[in-house]
């Protein structure tokens, strides 16, 4: 786009076809729905595992600036998230993985202390469906 090269990225994380836009000379990442703040829907519960790999070659690509689907309207203005985002994304996978069924702001505790993402209540809804989906797809 103009003097830009924007980079197509097929990852496996929310949805097996996903497409994240990577402009590398910039290290700038448009995630989709990849990562959001501040949890993401589990649209794929059985993919869990995959998508907790695909966290790690997303980190890989040591983005300076992420821009998610949906986060903070304050931070995405600022200039975006930081990588903190995926590691924030990792743990609520991997507690969703082992089965931990905590509240948000107890489970997500560290990623928020550390300002990775932010707590919104309406996402405690978004938490109860990710945990029937991952119930039910066990």
């Amino acid at each position: 786009m103009g003097n830009t090269t924007v980079h197509a990225l097929a990852f496996d994380i929310h949805a097996a076809d996903h497409t994240l836009l990577w402009l590398l000379e910039r290290r700038v990442l448009l995630a989709a729905d990849a990562v959001e703040d501040p949890i993401t829907v589990i649209a794929e519960p059985n993919r869990i595992e995959a998508h907790l790999r695909e966290l790690d070659r997303l980190e890989a690509l040591d983005p300076e600036i992420i821009l998610p689907a949906h986060g903070d309207p304050d931070v995405i203005a600022a200039g975006g998230y930081g990588v903190g985002i995926i590691e924030a994304t990792r743990v609520y996978l991997t507690a969703l993985l082992a089965g931990d069924r905590r509240p948000l702001d107890e489970l997500l505790k560290r990623p928020i202390r550390n300002g990775w993402i932010h707590p919104h209540p309406a996402y405690e809804q978004v938490h109860a469906e990710n945990l029937k989906a991952v119930r039910s797809a066990a």
